[in-house]
């Protein structure tokens, strides 16, 4: 485990995405040290996109309604939206700011970068999120429903179905591929919601 925390250095952050999203499915998230290894392998933070839209959902989730605020989002959102570091989600913050997702006063960090306070979302915000909702995102990802364990439709999926979703301009993804079995039925919803198709 130590060596995989140390030759990773979104570790810290991998970890901290993956809790978050275990969290909003239970009251009390258990990770395992296997599925913690699992995850430093195989997991990659989401790209400046979902991020976004991670933050959205975020805030939508914490408010409870419109118009509500989310206080220092700096010290809150970095497992939800899935940044390295504060910089990092500071940057994505600042594009839902600047593009008119969300409205607050800011206050400047120490290390040059803002947080965001009394931040809320906005009705281009609100309406972000319901596109959200509806699964209508710009992703470009897909995603494979299939049986794990059999060696055939393993080798089929890898020869056959990622090269061709590939070519497409796609990247298709299994639950397997970022976590292990016991935390599939938590963030199958969260897949599939965020990808543009389903193969089953």
């Amino acid at each position: 485990m130590d060596s995989l925390i140390n030759d990773r250095s979104d570790s810290q952050a991998i970890l901290r995405h993956a809790l978050s999203k275990m969290h909003r499915q239970s009251q009390r998230p258990i990770l395992r040290l296997g599925h913690a290894e699992d995850l430093l392998r195989t997991m990659k933070l989401p790209g400046f996109r979902e991020q976004l839209d991670n933050l959205i959902v975020w805030m939508a989730r914490v408010t409870k309604g419109y118009g509500g605020t989310v206080d220092r989002i700096a010290e809150n959102a970095l497992g939800p939206v899935g940044a390295v570091d504060r910089i990092g989600l500071n940057f994505i913050t600042h594009h839902a700011y600047s593009n008119g997702f969300i409205s607050a006063t800011t206050a400047p960090w120490q290390d040059g970068s803002e947080d965001f306070l009394a931040a809320t979302l906005t009705f281009a915000g609100w309406d972000r999120y319901e596109t959200i909702q509806r699964g209508a995102t710009n992703s470009r990802l897909a995603f494979m429903a299939m049986k794990f364990g059999n060696t055939e439709t393993e080798r089929i999926y890898v020869d056959f179905f990622k090269p061709a979703v590939a070519k497409t301009g796609f990247e298709l993804r299994r639950n397997d591929e970022a976590q292990r079995a016991g935390l599939i039925d938590d963030l199958m919803r969260v897949q599939i919601r965020q990808s543009r198709f389903v193969i089953s």
